[in-house]
């Protein structure tokens, strides 16, 4: 069977504990759930179970664009005149850590519901301290991760819906999946 894995996250907090690599078979997206204490990080395991139900006409399109964004900008040009334009290594892996376990959060709530699951496109910006932002919105609602380019920075959830908005302080792939699913899923 060939496989093109075209995505790969630990997942942190949603359960079972383990790797989820997701991608297509022969064209049929799908997920793989792989114990994360037997994962070898440079193979795929021929028995790691892989399931097209979890994704019901997933498009991995938007979050892949936002990968692909994080990626641009992590090898371009380190500053301008305004400040720093490249994402630290901190910011980079700590937003994708939220991306992948918000995107397996979405495929799970999906699964439970029998529905089809999508994840939004968003914005990808820098700030001027090599910390990354990734906006969603649509009409009056919006969401904004801001993850800060150090670990001692400040990073946030920021929901608006019309005149109704807040921030969270928990950074988590949970939370985010809750917010994208509430104002865009």
């Amino acid at each position: 069977m060939a496989c093109v894995i075209e995505l790969r996250a630990r997942e942190r907090d949603a359960t079972p504990k383990g790797v989820a690599l997701i991608g297509s078979t022969q064209g049929i997206p799908g997920v793989w759930i792989v114990p994360a204490a037997v994962v070898d990080e440079r193979t795929t395991p021929e028995w790691a179970w892989f399931s097209t139900h979890w994704a019901p006409s997933f498009d991995p399109s938007a979050f892949n664009d936002i990968l692909r964004h994080i990626d641009d900008l992590s090898s371009g040009d380190e500053t301008d005149e305004y400040g720093v334009l490249r994402p630290t290594d901190y910011a980079i892996r700590s937003t994708k850590e939220v991306l992948f376990t918000a995107l397996i959060a979405i495929l799970g709530q999906a699964a439970r519901h029998r529905k089809a699951s999508a994840f939004p496109r968003g914005c990808v910006a820098t700030d001027e301290e090599g910390g990354l932002r990734i906006e969603w919105s649509k009409d009056d609602r919006a969401v904004h991760l801001v993850v800060s380019g150090t670990p001692g920075g400040r990073s946030y959830i920021y929901h608006e819906l019309g005149e109704v908005y807040g921030a969270e302080d928990r950074v988590a792939g949970s939370v985010l999946a809750y917010w994208l699913q509430r104002l865009f899923g």
